[in-house]
């Protein structure tokens, strides 16, 4: 495990929120600001820093050479979406779960001389795949996710910045499959000062508070820590939905636009789109997506009573012939 590692309030959130999805295998999303933590909790839940290293090998004969017996308990995969390549997702995935597979069997040889030890399969074992960066992907990359969950029993937790679940409520066929979504935020001034007054010890870092400097330095970190948030968050996309304390304004805003009678629904449509920060035609887009599944389902509900009147017909004709 990485020494260095604080486990703050929000990690063991984190890490309660990741055991939810691996007890009822569910997919799971986590959202949050950069540098509030996302990626280095993931991989220390994973104790990836120590297994990324172990599965590692180059040569064929270098498999299981650096492997400890904390590799025959893994149960986790992270995994950081490329920004170029993506076609190569489920093919990186497996490559990782099979590599965890083979570095645990040479384990057994080599330390414990077993004897031909059987390969896990490629997700044998695996309880959970986390994947960073999940803005990255398209459409297709996040269908190839969906496939591995769907054809292994495992959970899978989906890490990327405010706003993911949004897009991702666009693809019905992997949002039906979300149980959960946790926020990722940052540390609170009184945790934050708690860290820096006791925690650093441990870290071999003395901080003395009759010190006026080290003091000045406590106030100052906190100060930039948080600040760093807010100023960021002003400045993202749907800043405001996420934002605590102005997401009743936005509900009250998008209810007084829908029900105003002055206004066409083009001009809702489009007045949505304004608030939310949305592209020109969003909300128009949907509609009439919406519009166009329900007058299939309309049409393939016409052909189906359409069958049945024609059965009904038929069986009335073959009676009246065998009268």
């Amino acid at each position: 495990m990485n020494k260095t590692f604080i486990e703050t309030k929000e990690y063991k959130r984190f890490a309660e929120f990741c055991d939810a999805c691996i007890k009822y295998k569910y997919i799971g999303i986590c959202y949050g600001a950069p540098g509030v933590g996302k990626t280095l909790s993931s991989r220390y839940y994973c104790n990836w820093d120590n297994i990324e290293k172990q599965i590692a090998y180059h040569r064929a004969d270098d498999i299981g050479k650096n492997a400890t017996d904390e590799i025959l308990s893994v149960n986790k995969v992270f995994y950081t979406a490329p920004a170029e390549k993506m076609s190569r997702v489920s093919s990186d995935i497996n490559t990782i779960t099979s590599r965890i597979g083979l570095t645990k069997a040479m384990h057994m040889v080599l330390k414990y001389n077993q004897e031909d030890p059987s390969v896990p399969k490629t997700y044998e074992a695996i309880d959970l795949i986390i994947v960073d960066e999940i803005d990255r992907l398209k459409l297709q990359h996040l269908e190839q996710l969906r496939d591995i969950y769907d054809r292994n029993d495992l959970a899978m937790v989906l890490i990327g910045m405010p706003g993911i679940e949004k897009r991702l409520s666009r693809y019905p066929q992997l949002y039906s499959r979300i149980g959960f979504a946790h926020e990722f935020d940052n540390l609170s001034k009184d945790e934050t000062h708690h860290i820096l007054e006791y925690k650093w010890s441990d870290l071999g870092i003395d901080i003395k508070l009759e010190d006026f400097s080290d003091y000045e330095a406590i106030t100052t970190i906190i100060k930039i820590t948080i600040g760093y948030r807010f100023t960021w968050k002003a400045e993202i996309k749907n800043s405001d939905y996420f934002s605590k304390g102005k997401q009743e304004e936005l509900r009250k805003k998008l209810f007084n636009i829908e029900h105003n009678s002055e206004l066409s629904q083009e001009e809702k449509w489009r007045s949505k789109d304004r608030i939310l920060n949305f592209p020109l035609g969003t909300h128009e887009a949907d509609f009439k997506a919406q519009q166009q599944k329900f007058a299939e389902e309309e049409t393939e509900q016409v052909k189906l009573d359409i069958s049945k009147e024609d059965k009904k017909n038929l069986l009335s004709d073959l009676d009246n012939l065998f009268q």
